[in-house]
């Protein structure tokens, strides 16, 4: 479909929507390199970042994003608490594990992490519009009471610094051949939501626009690490705080996104994601060391 000469396509902006989405997913990924070991505050709340949510918002054109946002709030909670199962059943096993038995480990809790996705999506209860805010409001609660319950165990590490230098971990992510396999799966995803979107499976849109695959990659990637235990129990504290973040984008986000063009709605979710990114920065750098 053409478009006057000074505004783009609409397939123009579809591109720019999975293309946007897609450097977003890579930025993630750099960022949990970066926060392996280094920033697991930060890394706790990143693993349920909204990217997949908001490029759904965003792209899939059925049905409308408020009905999008019923069901995708409720998968965002559950990605909470897997993720914080997931952590917990990884520290617990950990220690009982051989070193020749931790790759069976990660992938049998990332393979029950998703079993119970999938059944938790088949299952898929929404949460209308005017029940939302409870939900976040009541999640904030038992994501505070975790906090004073399970603090980290030391000090939040400081940022990278000069000896581990940002290009390095560039050049780690990029030559694991994961990495691309990761981009490859999230393209994918999209593809579903959008074949979802024009097979006008509501449920399904809203699901798919919460799938895992934010969380899996990065607890996958957090539990690789030589000496995982540090991370993973600092990460204990903020993984629920996380899905109040992503929640709470994804309750605003649908409320506008359906009212502006297509141009305007992706400058929203960029702005979107930049709050998203702040907050999370400002709990793990400010909140946190004033805490302790």
């Amino acid at each position: 479909m053409t478009t006057d000469s000074g505004a783009l396509s609409e397939d123009s902006i579809e591109v720019i929507k999975v293309l946007a989405a897609t450097c977003v997913f890579v930025s993630y990924l750099f960022l949990i390199e970066i926060a392996r070991g280094k920033a697991a505050l930060a890394a706790g709340m990143l693993l349920t970042f909204p990217a997949i949510n908001g490029i759904t918002l965003l792209v899939a054109d059925f049905p409308s994003a408020t009905a999008k946002a019923e069901t995708m709030i409720p998968m965002i909670a559950f990605n909470g608490v897997m993720c914080l199962g997931f952590v917990l059943a990884f520290i617990s096993l950990y220690e009982r594990a051989s070193p020749d038995r931790l790759p069976i480990l990660r992938w049998a809790l990332l393979s029950v992490a998703g079993a119970a996705w999938f059944i938790a999506a088949l299952l898929g209860i929404p949460i209308s519009s005017r029940h939302q805010a409870y939900l976040v409001s009541g999640y904030l609660i038992v994501a505070i009471a975790f906090v004073a319950a399970v603090s980290p165990v030391s000090k939040p590490a400081a940022p990278p610094s000069l000896q581990t230098p940002w290009r390095e971990s560039l050049r780690k992510l990029t030559e694991n051949r994961q990495f691309y396999f990761r981009i490859a799966w999230f393209i994918a995803t999209l593809s579903l939501v959008l074949f979802a979107a024009a097979l006008r499976q509501e449920k399904l849109v809203g699901a798919l626009g919460a799938a895992p695959l934010l969380p899996l990659f990065g607890l996958f990637a957090l539990a690789k690490n030589e000496d995982p235990l540090p991370a993973l129990r600092t990460i204990r504290a903020t993984v629920l705080l996380g899905p109040v973040i992503a929640m709470t984008f994804v309750a605003g986000f649908s409320a506008f996104v359906d009212r502006v063009n297509p141009s305007v709605g992706l400058l929203l979710l960029l702005f979107g994601w930049v709050l998203c990114l702040l907050a999370i920065w400002f709990v793990s750098a400010v909140v946190f060391p004033r805490l302790r």
